[in-house]
């Protein structure tokens, strides 16, 4: 467990020696294959809906890994509490294996979109696990240096996520997209084994999980991209418990609701319009599968920019979440003007990439900002909140899409025809419908708490 020394000097060299250097490895792989298994399948996406011949369930396939990450997240936070990271890593890696198999296998959109859904849980496991290793099983002076290694990976992973994914569809076949998941998956678990087996185990096990809420939220987000009608039953279901329950999902406090319906809306815009980039730009414009991957890495570098940025400005809180969602908001619309090319919508997602950057840090702290001890649960409502809007992006931008494109044309994107001017004007209508949603949360900023950032954070 971490000490709380704060002896000697501590570099981040300390974190790779000794005793820590497998845990901090497994917990760093974990980030790396989380945030990279996104943007690698997708960059290959549109290439896989035209090989199993499954555009009608283009949406299904995109928003399935977030339905499912959003029930991950909270379950496995709580599961880690109880059980202790490494079960909770070890299971998190044997789910990514099932997904994998499921996924790489696949001759129907439906069954990608049934191992997407397994690997999104196994997401949700994955992405809580490195937080918990930095505070409990690192000596005090070393977690800072963690938390930026941690986000560095991050940076480094969402780089290569969409070339690697252009280079093995075009020069292998997509299944490859999922394969190369595996020697990633065993070298985490061989440093799990090494360093956490015999980690102490938690001593608050009695502790409530929250497994219904999680569970209701996920299908009603899973009916949105079904059938839609279908989600509101479980989704009232999952207000009334949100509402009753003393383990919410949502903070319970005005920053806790503002962050976390910014948070949704930015998700519904970019992760879910993110997508759809790709089927615009391939299908729509004409666009190589290497060609098209270069707006996903413009985004990705321009996160990474805009978190930097975010700690040098002198902003409040709500300015930077604010300045970032417009961003967001703004960029995404950018990609509704009609210009046949598909530029302005690459060159849109990349400031929509600043504005995550920007608003993604100082979410996480508005959160954190009105009470203490609930660290890890009300900072997961932020990441669940961004990974429901994703589904409910792909869902909506879907139901768009099927309207406004003829079925003969989708039907003519399967057989690999482009381009395709009727899909890209669909697109576009999709990013107008999604940004606009972004933009529309702005005034939920105004329930954010008018402080200046914390340092220490």
């Amino acid at each position: 467990m971490a000490d709380g020394s704060t002896t000697s000097e501590a570099s981040f060299r300390d974190l790779f020696q000794g005793a820590h250097r497998a845990i901090v490895f497994a917990g760093l792989g974990a980030s790396f294959l989380a945030a990279f298994d996104i943007l690698i399948v997708a960059t290959a996406l549109p290439s896989i809906a035209r090989d199993v011949q499954g555009i009608e369930r283009y949406a299904l396939a995109l928003g399935a890994y977030s339905v499912a990450t959003a029930i991950g997240l909270p379950v496995a936070g709580g599961l880690s509490d109880r059980y202790g990271a490494f079960r909770t890593l070890m299971s998190g890696c044997g789910l990514f294996v099932v997904g994998t198999v499921i996924s790489g296998s696949a001759s129907s959109m439906e069954q990608v979109a049934a191992g997407r859904f397994v690997q999104g849980l196994a997401g949700g496991f994955l992405l809580s696990v490195p937080i918990l290793l930095w505070t409990a099983y690192l000596p005090r002076q070393l977690t800072g240096y963690a938390f930026a290694v941690n986000a560095a990976v991050w940076g480094i992973s969402a780089l290569l996520g969409p070339p690697v994914g252009a280079l093995l569809t075009s020069q292998l076949s997509w299944p490859y997209v999922f394969w190369i998941n595996l020697p990633i998956l065993a070298l985490i678990a061989l440093f799990a084994v090494r360093g956490l087996a015999h980690a102490p185990r938690p001593t608050n096990a009695r502790r409530r999980i929250n497994v219904l809420g999680p569970l209701l939220l996920g299908a009603g987000t899973l009916a949105l991209l079904l059938a839609p009608l279908a989600a509101i039953v479980p989704l009232v279901l999952f207000a009334i418990y949100e509402l009753r329950t003393d383990v919410p999902l949502i903070p319970r406090h005005r920053s806790g609701y503002a962050a976390t319906a910014i948070a949704l809306a930015t998700g519904i815009a970019f992760t879910g319009g993110g997508g759809y980039l790709n089927l615009s730009l391939q299908s729509g414009s004409g666009w190589s599968v290497g060609q098209a991957a270069i707006p996903l890495l413009g985004a990705s570098i321009a996160w990474v920019v805009g978190s930097g940025l975010v700690n040098r400005l002198d902003w409040t809180l709500r300015k930077a979440i604010t300045v970032g969602a417009a961003l967001v908001g703004s960029g995404i619309v950018l990609g509704a003007i009609p210009v046949s090319t598909g530029v302005l919508a690459g060159v849109g997602f990349t400031i929509a990439g600043l504005g995550m950057g920007l608003s993604s840090p100082a979410l996480f702290q508005a959160v954190l900002s009105e009470t203490t001890g609930r660290e890890g649960s009300e900072t997961t409502a932020v990441t669940t909140g961004r990974q429901v809007g994703a589904s409910i992006g792909a869902a909506l931008g879907g139901l768009v899409l099927n309207a406004e494109v003829p079925r003969a044309i989708r039907q003519a994107a399967e057989d690999g025809r482009s381009p395709l001017p009727e899909l890209h004007r669909g697109a576009a209508t999709v990013f107008l419908v999604l940004g606009l949603c972004t933009l529309a949360s702005l005034p939920f900023a105004r329930g954010l708490r008018l402080q200046r950032r914390a340092a220490q954070r």
